[in-house]
């Protein structure tokens, strides 16, 4: 699976990671949360590739193998799982809780520069700036701008501008320098 994420081919990878996870269960609990965390990923990149999904069903593939991850008591990994859920929440239409779930994965410690389970590189941008929307604005519009030169045509591209936006309205965004001769 995790030779067809680095060939690009991620609806490979994720039907693999569906014959995969059910045996997670046998896995060391650190390689258990990877894989959870790396699956979660594939399907979303792979439902990004399959075109326009059902919106009742969108992302819920990747939303309930993070939510495993979630759910287990003492799982390496929780806070990143937390921060992948607040992507999921915010793809899926509904930023309030994924702001929510960015703040939680921020006050349980969430790593995010190791991202090294996205199947789409361009996520990497997506979550640091989830993950420094609660503590760094500036930053966060930042990490933004990388995410939609990276994603120009995803179908997630919508989500991550209209956070953006919102980041720039509630006035938060970097300034712009003023005119010189102006104060």
């Amino acid at each position: 699976a995790r030779s067809l994420v680095a060939k690009s081919r991620a609806r490979d990878a994720a039907a693999v990671y569906r014959v995969l996870v059910p045996r997670a269960e046998l896995l060391p609990s650190g390689l258990r949360s990877r894989t959870l965390l790396e699956a979660a990923f594939a399907s979303m990149t792979a439902e990004a590739e399959a075109g326009p999904a059902n919106p009742d069903t969108k992302l819920t593939e990747a939303l309930a193998f993070l939510d495993e991850l979630r759910q287990r008591e003492g799982s390496p990994l929780a806070a990143e799982a937390t921060l992948a859920s607040a992507l999921v929440h915010d793809r899926r239409g509904d930023p309030t809780k994924a702001a929510g779930l960015a703040a939680e994965a921020v006050r349980g410690g969430v790593d995010a520069t190791e991202t090294g389970w996205v199947a789409d590189p361009a996520d990497r941008h997506a979550l640091r700036a989830l993950a420094l929307e609660p503590v760094d604005a500036n930053g966060a519009s930042q990490a933004y701008t990388a995410y939609l030169e990276e994603a120009k045509s995803s179908p997630y591209a919508p989500a991550a501008r209209a956070r953006q936006a919102a980041l720039k309205k509630r006035g938060t965004a970097p300034a712009k320098k003023p005119k010189k001769g102006t104060k």
